[in-house]
Order: C-alpha cells, then structure tokens, then sequence
C-alpha cells in the first residue's frame, strides 16, 4: 500500500511539472507577444491554447495510462498473484546476416541479427519465446508469466516499464504542445 502511494505522489509531481512547463511555456509567448510584436499571441489565444493543452495532457495522463500500469504490466500483476510464473531458458541461437545499406554511417558493414529462443514448459509442454537482437549478449534466462488455460500468451521480463513510460512522456508532450498552439488559430 505504501509503495502505491509513492506512486501516486510521483504521478502528481509528474502532472505538476507538466502543468509548469506549459504554463512557462506560454509566459514565453506572452513576453513576446507583448515586445516582439507578433499579433497573433494575444491573451484569449493564450486562454484557449491553455485550456486545450491542459485537456489533452489530463487524457494523456490519466485515461490512456501513460503513467500507469499499461496492459502487459497488469497482465503480470494479475498472473503474478496466481503464481503462473517460470523461468525460460535459451534453446537455441542463430544468426542471420545482412549486407550493407550504405558505405559510411551507422550502417555501413555487413549486420547481424541474433535471433534466440527461450524454450519454457508449463504442465509438461514445451513454449517459445523468441527475440532478435543485434547485440551479440543476451539474458541467458528470463522470467516468463502466463496465462493458465492458453500458456501461449505470455509476458516476459524484457518488457520494458520505462521504455514504455519514456515514449508516453514523449507523446505527451508533443500533443499538449500542439493543443496549445492550436489555441492561436482560431
């Protein structure tokens, strides 16, 4: 329970910050408007850039769970407290190589793709979980929840909490910035 509420308080402190940088944001705009003569920043667009901003960060943030516990996290909660959990092992490593795009640059030189499979057993049958990677290390074990009557469907512990958090602070943001500047085209 005391975790949750840390939780909540990050969750809070995030949407303030939020809130805070949109609203210095639009002081910015303001200062301008006020000096640099660009007609179109006045105090109503202002107002109304403001307020679409603040809707769309507060649906971004709370409704699509940006912040939350996205589908493949309680996906783990739930199963994770019925103990549908195991271990998967590597079964099998192969290579597949790929020739150059382009002679200089992050591309240039012939790829190599690592795909390895991770073989786990639930009541006496054999699943797989494959990944590709190009980077030749790799867990040699993962972690792996399921579902009891279709073990097929799985989560495993290469699920990334914060790559998903990163991407919806990124999401955020460029959509509550475009709903404030959409403020100042009416």
């Amino acid at each position: 329970m005391d975790n949750n509420l840390k939780k909540e308080e990050r969750q809070i402190i995030a949407m303030i910050i939020g809130f805070i940088a949109v609203i210095i944001f639009g002081l910015m705009a303001m200062f301008i408007s006020q000096f640099g003569g660009l007609e179109a920043l006045t105090p109503v667009h202002f107002a109304i850039g403001f307020i679409k901003a603040g809707i769309v960060f507060s649906i971004f943030f709370f409704v699509f769970g940006l912040y939350g516990n996205g589908r493949k996290q309680r996906l783990i909660q739930k199963w994770e407290a019925k103990g549908w959990k195991t271990t998967a092992y590597v079964g099998n490593v192969s290579t597949e190589y790929r020739y150059a795009v382009c002679e200089e640059g992050p591309l240039k030189g012939d790829q190599i793709d690592y795909h390895v499979r991770y073989v786990y057993h639930v009541d006496d049958k054999i699943y797989y979980h494959d990944i590709v990677t190009q980077f030749e290390k790799w867990e040699p074990q993962l972690t792996v929840w399921y579902d009891k009557n279709h073990p097929k469907h799985h989560v495993t512990s290469e699920y990334s909490e914060s790559k998903r958090k990163y991407y919806g602070w990124v999401f955020t943001i460029v959509l509550t910035l475009a709903a404030f500047l959409s403020g100042f085209s009416s």
